[in-house]
């Protein structure tokens, strides 16, 4: 996938933005997202030195280096990327 799918993909989950700090300093933004599992959620999103550095480290953190057990919660909603979608959690 390109940085652009993958923020595409993002969001799908929750409005999510691509914002500049200071040149050279981007994050993502994506409201009311949360890595959860085992009792604990913590907010988690990616930077970096370009947009798509940016994306595809929020991506990294949140589907490719996600541990087993945890999910993406948004609205009370548990998800986690099947490879090509976002599925359910129960």
């Amino acid at each position: 996938m390109t940085w652009e799918e993958k923020l595409y993909a993002l969001k799908e989950l929750t409005v999510t933005r691509v914002e500049m700090r200071i040149p050279g300093d981007w994050y993502v933004s994506a409201y009311g997202r949360r890595i959860g599992g085992y009792g604990l959620l913590v907010g988690a999103y990616g930077e970096g030195g370009s947009p798509q550095f940016a994306v595809e480290d929020d991506w990294s953190l949140i589907v490719t280096d996600l541990p087993e057990g945890k999910y993406i919660r948004v609205k009370d909603k548990n998800y986690r990327w099947n490879g090509f979608m976002w599925k359910e959690q129960p």
